[in-house]
């Protein structure tokens, strides 16, 4: 009856001791489980499936139903593997711009730290004589770094006109855009980018084409949920493709549980565009229902995302994005859930700069 009361499931066998342990707690026994789907009580009995609908009901004008079109897809595993770094680096360097919205960005700078790598924190200043200062410095630091690294929230309050479009504006900037393309083509470094940092980077043309292009009507992009809604939960994701070396510590067809915040995480493509990127293994990770397959189906498939699509990757691997918040995973979360996490991707990035070919360079490119 008081606020901030607890429920508390205890086996049958143990409920008097429990009880008896309450001491100065007020605590009674109010039921039982059963194998049932419903709730008996006082000689009734209603149908968990009956509650579930009542309670979707007042809003099932406005919200859409979960579908189950398309629930299995098919995916043959992509057999090729990323490329190296070819020098050796004991702790590189990342790149964490912050923008107006941006909201993960400690998440993100702990699970590198944790990894191994040194990280800066950059405050993009969007002031109206602050950006071509914000834009000057933010090339310099792109140009000594190892990893940029997008990270999740709403920049620009996901403004103009959608999401990611703000990050997409700001790397189309010349100086961005040349400083990012000597980062991954002639320093053979990487991004990655996560919610937010993904979208800006499939607004880019980063993802897939590997560079940064100008928009065009067959670009894809990622666009609202078909739920109609914002999705917070867990989520579960299959690895399909290890082009990228994000995916170093991963095997293929392991089934990773993820939390997933998004409105707009819905990768839509053409048919051509898809069966290029299956062809080329860009498609890293996907949707899996509670069994481990690729599935369309929500909630399982959070957005409706086209082939189930949640990571992707530049066709040499070194751009990487994804709608999930793999960051959102520390020691001592989510006991009440038990899933399988893919903590080493930072690892496996933090990795790909340490290459044992050439350890005698160790000291050399630190």
């Amino acid at each position: 009856k008081d606020p901030g009361s607890f429920l508390i499931e205890v086996k049958k066998e143990h409920l008097n001791e429990v009880l008896s342990s309450g001491r100065h707690l007020l605590m009674k026994a109010i039921g039982s489980t059963h194998k049932k789907q419903s709730i008996e009580m006082g000689g009734e009995e209603v149908s968990l499936c009956t509650l579930l609908q009542k309670h979707k009901a007042p809003l099932s004008d406005i919200f859409n139903e979960f579908t189950k079109e398309g629930a299995t897809l098919e995916t043959e595993y992509s057999k090729k593997e990323s490329l190296s770094y070819p020098h050796y680096v004991e702790h590189p360097k990342v790149l964490i711009p912050v923008f107006f919205g941006t909201n993960c960005e400690l998440d993100i700078e702990f699970a590198f730290k944790e990894a191994g790598a040194e990280t800066t924190t950059f405050v993009f200043r969007n002031g109206e004589n602050e950006i071509q200062s914000s834009l000057e410095e933010f090339s310099k630091l792109i140009s000594e770094t190892h990893i940029l690294m997008l990270s999740g929230g709403f920049s620009a309050a996901d403004e103009p006109e959608g999401s990611g479009k703000y990050i997409a504006n700001i790397l189309r900037n010349p100086l961005i855009r040349d400083a990012v393309h000597d980062l991954i083509k002639n320093r053979k470094g990487l991004v990655l980018g996560i919610c937010n940092g993904f979208q800006g980077l499939v607004k880019s043309g980063l993802l897939p084409y590997g560079e940064v292009i100008a928009p065009h009507k067959d670009m894809p992009t990622l666009t609202y949920n078909t739920s109609g809604k914002h999705m917070s939960r867990m989520a579960r994701t299959k690895v399909v493709s290890r082009l990228t070396p994000w995916m170093k510590g991963a095997s293929l067809g392991d089934v990773h549980d993820v939390p997933v915040s998004h409105g707009e995480g819905r990768f839509a493509a053409s048919e051509d565009l898809l069966q290029t990127l299956l062809e080329k293994g860009q498609i890293i990770t996907q949707y899996a229902d509670l069994s481990g397959e690729v599935t369309m189906e929500g909630p399982f498939n959070p957005n409706g995302s086209m082939l189930a699509i949640e990571g992707l990757s530049s066709e040499d691997g070194r751009v990487f994005g994804k709608m999930g918040h793999t960051e959102r995973y520390q020691e001592g979360l989510y006991q009440n859930y038990k899933g399988s996490y893919y903590k080493e991707m930072f690892e496996s990035g933090v990795s790909y700069f340490r290459n044992s070919d050439n350890l005698q360079e160790k000291g050399v490119n630190e």
